[in-house]
């Protein structure tokens, strides 16, 4: 009973409409100072003229990546705190990747306060399998004795991905609820 006698009081005093006034101009302020937030941004660095580093670099620029002509305008961006973090890609990629040799085969530069790298290095890294993945199969496959081109098993994998939901995930709380 005495919320009832509260509540009369407030709505008399015209407290409530203040009160609910200033609730709303709140919720609006942080509305407004939300939308400015996004992750920091990653460089890119493609050293020469190689055709499977200047694909993986345009696939990641497609992806938010600021693209720079050369290492050192990276470095030099990084050092004056226009962005984090950055990756190098080395101009014999493509070389690299067909001989399977892909140890260090990117170049993550980062700055002391680098907060999101685990995240960019996992996209980067994706960015670079999807590339490798046709030549990996058909490399694997040509151990088993079946002949697939990479560009065959890039013709396959695009079809499978370009069908409807190929992969159906769930997704629950701890509860188990759906």
């Amino acid at each position: 009973m005495s919320a009832l006698v509260i509540l009369k009081s407030v709505c008399r005093r015209g407290a409530l409409l203040l009160l609910l006034a200033v609730l709303l101009g709140g919720i609006l302020l942080c509305a407004s100072l939300g939308g400015a937030t996004e992750v920091p941004r990653c460089g890119v660095a493609i050293n020469g003229t190689d055709a499977a580093a200047s694909a993986l670099g345009d696939a990641l620029i497609d992806d938010g990546l600021i693209s720079y002509a050369s290492e050192a305008a990276l470095r030099d961006a990084m050092t004056r705190g226009e962005i984090p973090m950055g990756v190098v890609l080395p101009n014999d990629l493509g070389a690299r990747l067909a001989a399977g040799d892909t140890r260090g085969v990117l170049r993550f530069l980062d700055t002391p306060n680098t907060v999101f790298a685990p995240l960019w290095r996992l996209r980067i890294a994706a960015r670079l399998i999807e590339m490798y993945a046709p030549t990996l199969t058909s490399s694997k496959l040509a151990d088993a004795g079946v002949s697939r081109t990479p560009a065959e098993m890039r013709e396959a994998i695009d079809a499978y991905l370009a069908a409807d939901a190929p992969f159906r995930f769930t997704y629950e709380t701890v509860a188990g609820t759906p």
